[in-house]
């Protein structure tokens, strides 16, 4: 992917309806996770922030909550609490 100049770019986000099966959130949430360099891959911007901050740092919900609009899926706060990327009384 080509980035064109003066544009804005965002890391990839799933916005999903909040009775999405918890099943369903928790494998997305997993495989963006698990697949976060191959989408930096994808975007300049991306890339630098995950180089820079490594894979997690940056894209949790602790470095985003002053900028969130939505609350996370639970399915997807059951994969971060595995992980320990967010605190288990999340």
């Amino acid at each position: 992917m080509q980035q064109i100049p003066g544009s804005l770019t965002l890391a990839p986000t799933f916005i999903v309806n909040k009775d999405l099966n918890e099943a369903m959130a928790y494998e997305l949430t997993k495989i963006y996770y698990e697949n976060m360099n191959e989408f930096a891959a994808m975007d300049t911007w991306f890339d630098a922030m995950v180089k820079i901050n490594g894979v997690q740092s940056g894209f949790l919900p602790k470095d985003i909550k002053h900028t969130m609009l939505m609350p996370y899926h639970s399915g997807a706060i059951q994969f971060l609490k595995e992980k320990r990327y967010v605190d288990s009384k999340a």
